[in-house]
């Protein structure tokens, strides 16, 4: 399965994590990653992605960035940039949506877009016009060369409130993530907020390497979480990679809509074009158990990438 990865690294370091596990993914034949776009607004971003692939020893795809987007905090690029980076991975990137569009061209399978931040590069993909890759529109190109959109997106289960808003990579750029909901010609599979919260990663690999690499750095200078942070974004990667497993599993199809403040409804419809990946509850266990079981397999792949340095 051929993979375009959309990814907001620098916001979170379960970003780098995602990275961690579609490494060992890749190398394991599940996925063959095409091309990997930037969502963040930090100059730091491509460099920093380009010297995590080299570091761990694996080929980096090419590496879009955003054009315009929405200012947001960078924790950790620029920390891993000026500590694993070399010169050349600070040349010029390619822009982030023509960069998808020649992916989607050019591949002779249909690619599976994942989405794990701010829906900027999504949404400007889908508005884009014909261009030397394909004649067609994004919205064509997409219906033609999509198989699915895979997001981690939306809170469903959650009484919203001033300190509990709407999800982070929703409220980032709420007009963008409007333009994906309504304009996505082919089906969704959405991580919710929910699913990947409390699935704690990383303390791990923190305890057993300290910071000396690009992903336990990451770690240890966003929000201090040596002790483990939320697998969103890890997560959806599995998913896009290996599918439910035995630790998701996919709810009845239906619509999502959104308002004007990024709070997310679903409403079930055997005629919806989503379906949300929840936790998958085993008999005798407690949800946050089996959250702590698809946190230690997301561990294990990265131990297999790390310890192979």
């Amino acid at each position: 399965m051929e993979l375009i990865f959309d990814t907001d690294a620098g916001s979170d370091c379960d970003d780098m994590m995602a990275l961690a596990y579609l490494i060992y993914a890749q190398r394991k034949g599940y996925v063959k990653l095409k091309a990997i776009t930037h969502c963040q607004s930090t100059p730091y971003g491509v460099p920093a992605i380009r010297a995590f692939f080299r570091y761990f020893g694996e080929p980096c795809p090419p590496v879009g960035r955003m054009v315009g987007g929405v200012e947001l905090k960078d924790r950790y690029c620029k920390t891993v940039a000026d500590e694993f980076a070399s010169e050349e991975d600070f040349a010029d990137a390619p822009e982030a949506v023509p960069l998808i569009r020649k992916t989607l061209a050019e591949s002779n399978e249909k690619c599976v877009i994942c989405a794990v931040g701010n829906f900027t590069n999504i949404a400007q993909l889908l508005m884009s016009k014909g261009d030397e890759y394909s004649p067609l529109d994004g919205v064509a190109l997409v219906k033609e060369k999509c198989e699915r959109m895979v997001l981690m997106a939306g809170k469903f289960k959650t009484k919203f409130t001033d300190a509990n808003p709407a999800d982070w990579n929703i409220r980032c750029d709420i007009p963008s993530a409007k333009i994906m909901f309504d304009m996505c010609p082919v089906p969704f599979v959405v991580l919710p907020s929910e699913t990947g919260k409390f699935m704690l990663t990383g303390k791990a690999a923190c305890d057993k390497y300290g910071d000396k690499n690009p992903l336990t750095k990451s770690f240890f200078v966003t929000f201090d979480a040596r002790n483990g942070r939320h697998s969103w974004d890890p997560a959806v990667a599995v998913y896009c990679a290996e599918g439910v497993k035995d630790y998701l599993c996919e709810s009845e199809p239906g619509f999502i809509t959104l308002d004007e403040a990024g709070v997310t409804d679903f409403t079930p419809d055997a005629d919806g074009n989503v379906v949300l990946l929840n936790i998958n509850v085993k008999e005798n266990m407690t949800e946050q158990e089996c959250k702590n079981r698809m946190a230690e397999y997301i561990d294990s792949c990265a131990e297999e990438v790390l310890k192979n340095v």
